[in-house]
């Protein structure tokens, strides 16, 4: 009987030891994201260009971005969550709608593609309804070249035809 109990507690001492030199063992984890939350303003002159004016957007934009990255400290993967509020204005006329838009955008820095999705920005007036949509997903390789597209994306389309009539309209 001694000899058979022998071998089991060499096992468990050996097992033991080995769930210990286990568990003091560095592991191998990606480090921690980062996330840097940011506000700020931004103008673009030539938003959209209609025949015979130019649209101008002034926004309000509030982005968080977190870059992900691997074992070795490489960026792997941002993700950039962006909310704004502003104003599209015929320059012109002075015509002015209200614009605001929720969007993620995703760089894969493993396979160079960007995503964007989500509600980018839905124009409306009331009566009306939609007249300018960037809703869906829109995937660039990285060259920039667009490779998918899903939903009503006007700007990918170019399709400006309801919006500017909108615009131009007294």
């Amino acid at each position: 009987m001694f000899h058979r109990k022998e071998p089991t507690v060499r096992r468990f001492l050996g097992l033991a030891l080995a769930a210990l030199a286990l568990a003091l063992a560095p592991a191998a984890a990606a480090d921690a994201p980062t996330r840097v939350e940011e506000s700020f303003a931004r103008s673009i002159p030539k938003f959209v260009s209609c025949p015979g004016f130019t649209v101008s957007g002034e926004f309000i934009v509030t982005r968080t971005v977190s870059t992900f990255y691997d074992q070795d400290g490489s960026r792997v993967r941002q993700v950039t969550h962006v909310h704004f509020t502003g104003t599209l204005t015929n320059a012109t006329t002075g015509k002015v709608i209200p614009d605001e838009g929720n969007q993620i955008v995703t760089v894969d820095f493993t396979d160079g593609t960007t995503t964007t999705a989500g509600r980018v920005r839905v124009v409306t007036y009331p009566g009306q309804g939609a007249i300018l949509e960037q809703v869906g997903r829109v995937v660039r390789d990285s060259q920039g070249k667009t490779i998918f597209v899903a939903g009503q994306q006007d700007f990918q389309t170019r399709d400006f035809a309801e919006f500017c009539a909108f615009m131009a309209a007294p």
